[in-house]
This record gives C-alpha cells, sequence and structure tokens, in this order.
C-alpha cells in the first residue's frame, strides 16, 4: 500500500510538473513583495554577493538574485516609492531547469528574440518575465526569471511617466543613442538609414524617442514636428509603421532609435525624471 502511494504521489508530481511552469520556476522569496519590501528586508534572508547601489546581488537557497533598488522615488524606474525599495528581482536557477513555453503565447505572454536569438517570454499583466535559450522543443533551457510589478500596480506610478512596459526595456536600440547638442542644427539625415529600413520592408516598424532637457522642452517639440514633416515628405515613411515621439526630460537632449518586426509590443519611452509635460497629470 505504501509503495502504491509513493508511486501514486509520484505520477501526480510529474503530471503538475509537465503541465505548467509554476512548478518549474525560482519563486520570489517568502515575505519580499515587489514595491512593498525593502533591501533591508531581502538581506535578513539572502546572503548578500555583491552591494551594488541599484543592482544589488545576492545567494538564496542555491540561486542567484538580482535585485533592482529604489535610489529614490521615481527617478529612472518610475515608481513612488520610498529610498531602498525593491523594484524588480531577477533570479537564476541554481541547478539546469527547463520550462514548457508551448502554451505562454495563450496565456499572454509577449515573445521577443533578442540579437542572440535567445527568447524572452513577459506578461505585462501579472509581473513576470522568462529568460530563455532557444531551440525548436517547447521544453526549453531556462536562464532567468524576472519580477516586477503588476498591472494591478499602476497606481504607484509616477505622474510624469508612461505605463511601466517590461517588454520594450529588453529592446536593443539601433544605432542611437544619438546626443544633440542643439536641435536646430542636428542633421536629421543620420536618420535616413532607419526611415528607409522600413519603408522598404513591410515586416518592419520604426520608432523615434526624443528626450530633452530641462529647459529644451519647446525646442523638442519643434524638432519633433520637423523630424516628422521630413520622415512623411523627404523619406516618404508610413506613418502606421514610423511613429515619431517625445520620451521626456533626462540629462540631456538625446534621440534613441528602434527598429522591430510589426508583431512586436511597441516600445515605451524611458524618461529619467517626471515629465508631465509629455505623459500628463493622472
Amino acid at each position: 500500500m505504501r509503495v502504491f502511494l509513493v508511486l501514486l504521489l509520484l505520477f501526480f508530481g510529474m503530471a503538475f510538473a509537465s503541465h505548467g511552469v509554476a512548478q518549474q520556476i525560482p519563486q520570489v522569496p517568502r515575505g519580499i513583495m515587489i514595491l512593498r519590501s525593502n533591501k533591508a528586508d531581502l538581506s535578513k534572508i539572502a546572503k548578500v554577493k555583491n552591494e551594488n547601489g541599484r543592482s544589488p546581488e545576492y545567494d538564496y537557497d542555491g540561486m542567484k538574485i538580482k535585485a533592482e533598488i529604489a535610489v529614490e522615488p521615481c527617478l529612472w524606474h518610475g515608481w513612488n516609492v520610498r529610498p531602498g525599495t525593491i523594484v524588480g528581482l531577477t533570479i537564476y536557477p541554481g541547478s539546469p531547469q527547463k520550462i514548457d513555453t508551448s502554451e505562454l503565447l495563450s496565456e499572454g505572454f509577449d515573445l521577443v528574440t533578442d540579437d542572440t536569438f535567445r527568447e524572452y517570454y513577459t506578461n505585462r499583466g501579472s509581473g513576470i518575465q522568462y529568460y530563455v535559450e532557444h531551440d525548436n522543443s517547447s521544453y526549453k533551457n531556462l536562464i532567468n526569471v524576472r519580477y516586477y510589478p503588476t498591472a494591478a500596480d499602476s497606481k504607484m506610478r509616477c505622474v510624469g511617466f508612461p505605463p511601466f512596459n517590461a517588454t520594450s526595456e529588453i529592446y536593443s536600440l539601433g544605432d542611437s543613442p544619438f546626443r544633440i547638442a542643439d536641435f536646430n542644427t542636428w542633421d536629421m539625415g543620420l536618420l535616413g538609414d532607419i526611415g528607409f529600413r522600413v519603408k522598404d520592408s513591410k515586416s518592419l516598424k520604426g520608432f523615434i524617442v526624443i528626450y530633452f532637457s530641462e529647459t529644451d522642452f519647446k525646442k523638442a517639440v519643434s524638432f519633433q514636428k520637423k523630424l516628422i514633416k521630413f520622415a512623411r515628405s523627404m523619406l516618404r515613411v508610413p506613418s502606421n509603421r514610423f511613429q515619431i515621439q517625445l520620451g521626456g526630460l533626462r540629462d540631456e537632449n538625446m534621440i534613441e532609435t528602434y527598429l522591430l518586426s510589426v508583431e512586436q509590443p511597441d516600445p515605451t519611452p524611458r524618461p529619467k525624471y517626471q515629465s508631465p509635460m509629455v505623459f500628463g497629470l493622472r
């Protein structure tokens, strides 16, 4: 009878493990909550491996944890939290693990492939991202799991920041960033390459994001209008696949560009400071 029960438990354990990903992935340490717990809370239960300002590393239960820590409210991360608060955790399994990715897309995950052909599966609603090795099977080697704020946490977003988008944070920039000393004299022709690539391929879309310093907002608005006119009249790039937008406040004027497949989610700007002149008051 005891042998039968053991076999039965093993059978159901294997069934649960093969059906979903919950049995296979590293979890956030017990008692730690994104946007609620702080660096001190994590240090009580995990061994500090590398004390590195905004990105300290820890050893926990045989796994490596890399934390994202708020240095001050809103700055860069865009969350209205106290200094020292955990705004994200990336957990690396202590031993090789595989994850079944066959049903993730139907469960609301975005799929993005990076420059090394590794894959990110991101669920922006539930605040989880799987980073896996690419292969032709549905069971893929898990590199790490990132936990970040969920859709329900949007009420904690700082005024003057766009909605959080973990998918766009992993996008590679094109030839940018371009640093701009003067919006009035900058050579817009430098954006011709991305414009022509989008024009020549219906499978691609492009995004130009304009960031500006505290004193140059009006100049950035004027520059955006000129750039839109240049893209439409000179490059003749279709507006539905080529967007030019203001990205908000940073320490200096600059442009970032993104070249994506049309299936990928649109990128979200990442200002350093609160930018209500762009993203409005809520």
